[in-house]
């Protein structure tokens, strides 16, 4: 059970749902945006750091592999996938402030997310096109339809 992907992935809905929920009751209150994100991001940077120190700790201080190639790679990547993150971490925090009922932002934004995620796969892994996705796919956007 507890090396399996849908395991971790209920646990990422219950600790992200949390996160969205603690923070929307903040904004419920009268809070303004700013006055949320900033000790939140503070907050969730020095819990990044303290993870980054464990990781490190764990694997012995041998994060980078010795090609140089490889090492430029790595920090390139993780570099752009970190941009990302905090683009959107502030907008999934934005339509939050913004939406009476924050189920509508996750209702619209999850499904888009599987489908680009499902798509740029297919074009950049070379995954396989499977029938029972594409049906969900739809079932999705049909979905968002209703939601929005």
């Amino acid at each position: 059970m507890f090396q399996s992907w849908q395991f971790y992935s209920i646990l990422v809905a219950l600790f992200n749902g949390t996160n969205l929920l603690l923070r929307k009751w903040l904004f419920n209150s009268g809070i303004n945006f700013e006055q949320v994100m900033i000790p939140f991001t503070f907050f969730w940077g020095l819990m990044l750091i303290l993870l980054s120190f464990y990781l490190c700790n764990n694997c012995k201080w041998k994060i980078f592999p010795k090609n140089n190639k490889k090492k430029y790679t790595i920090l390139f990547t993780t570099l752009l996938a970190s941009f990302f993150v905090m683009i959107g971490i502030v907008y999934n925090a934005k339509s939050w402030f913004k939406v009476d009922n924050g189920a509508r932002v996750d209702s619209l934004s999850q499904p888009i997310k599987i489908i680009y995620m499902y798509l740029i796969s297919i074009i950049l892994f070379g995954n396989k096109i499977v029938f029972k996705h594409i049906i969900g796919i739809c079932l999705a956007l049909l979905g968002v339809h209703f939601v929005k």
